[in-house]
């Protein structure tokens, strides 16, 4: 028998159609010059919806006994100086922003 596994991470590869999601880009950086909106903007707020459409399923399992969770956050590693490093942001109710 194999070994439980240790990791308890997981791992999904998709290929998507991004013109849609450049060109939306593209267009919120002309509308406004404050932020440079990127791709990973985009689907980081995605992911914020979606769990909180989902909220409902979001939460912990002590014991073995479901616990909802009242923040809801979406962690990205983004990249610091040129990619020698990269940091976790977690930015809770995204959705709001």
């Amino acid at each position: 028998f194999a070994a439980a596994p240790s990791d308890p991470s997981a791992y999904i590869i998709n290929e998507y159609n991004m013109e849609n999601c450049l060109s939306y880009v593209k267009k919120l950086n002309e509308e406004q010059k404050e932020v440079k909106v990127t791709v990973t903007h985009v689907i980081a707020y995605g992911i914020a919806w979606g769990l909180y459409i989902m909220r409902r399923d979001l939460g912990k399992l002590p014991f073995g006994v479901f616990k909802h969770t009242k923040k809801i956050g979406v962690t990205s590693l983004c990249d610091v100086d040129g990619g020698k490093d990269l940091v976790p942001v977690t930015i809770f109710d995204g959705h709001k922003i």
